[in-house]
């Protein structure tokens, strides 16, 4: 994957696949390449983040005609590691969730 300068991640909209995780978003994200992928749950948390999430035809080939274009390619992938460990990172999502308790038990 390392190797690729998009990550594409279609998936059939069915029950099962809307329950998939957005692994290789998050994969792809380690090494810096962005995902054009379709919109799942989970793939939704990380469009902030740099996920394109596709649904038409069209808006896969819109994508991946922007991802040609070497500026808004460099915008894309500048941090995307970092944006998606923002809301992928096990300690960090930990630390959240402890937090949350503590104004819990605080109130």
């Amino acid at each position: 994957m390392q190797e690729g300068w998009v990550n594409l991640a279609p998936l059939e909209a069915t029950p099962f696949t809307r329950c998939k995780s957005a692994l290789k978003v998050m994969e792809a994200a380690f090494w810096g390449i962005p995902t054009v992928c379709s919109p799942t749950p989970d793939a939704e948390r990380f469009a902030a983040a740099g996920a394109l999430l596709a649904q038409s035809g069209k808006q896969w080939l819109a994508h991946l005609e922007a991802l040609l274009d070497f500026h808004y390619y460099r915008q894309l992938t500048t941090s995307l590691r970092e944006r998606v460990l923002a809301l992928a990172d096990v300690q960090t999502i930990a630390a959240r969730l402890l937090a949350e308790v503590h104004r819990e038990r605080a109130a």
